[in-house]
């Protein structure tokens, strides 16, 4: 954290498929704010994400899938091909983007470029959640008849 903030203290509100923690933090100015915060503890906070073109048709891959957030609206979403890095399955992010791929996609190979520097900590998913995720770009990608 910044020498300008300080943690003051964190406690956990909630601890089911998402953590929600409050942290009380105080403002270079000596303010004290609280905020929750969320998370997804299970991947270490960190997700894959890709994006997959294919040069010869100038396309892309979106995937609609169930989003339980988007009830009542909708019950599916458009997406891009995402899951969470579990180091207990995978070695590292690409092997973690392979394997969504394989699995929500039913696609494999390719060329593949991440898409930030190797020692980036990844993009936060938004400023109250502890989850980052790194993102891949996937080039020509073939079928996958052994998928997931």
């Amino acid at each position: 954290m910044s020498a300008d903030f300080a943690i003051l203290s964190e406690s956990t509100l909630h601890d089911r498929y998402l953590r929600v923690e409050s942290r009380l933090v105080r403002y270079p100015d000596g303010r004290e704010v609280a905020f929750d915060i969320v998370g997804h503890p299970k991947n270490e906070h960190h997700f894959v994400v890709v994006f997959v073109y294919f040069t010869a048709r100038r396309s892309a891959v979106l995937l609609r899938e169930f989003a339980q957030a988007a009830l009542p609206q909708r019950g599916s979403l458009a997406n891009l091909p995402t899951g969470g890095f579990d180091p207990r399955k995978h070695a590292n992010r690409v092997e973690a983007a392979r394997a969504e791929l394989s699995e929500e996609a039913q696609l494999r190979g390719g060329e593949w470029v991440c898409l930030l520097p190797p020692d980036h900590p990844g993009v936060l998913e938004a400023k109250w959640c502890r989850n980052r995720f790194t993102p891949f770009l996937c080039i020509d990608p073939e079928p996958d008849p052994a998928h997931g």
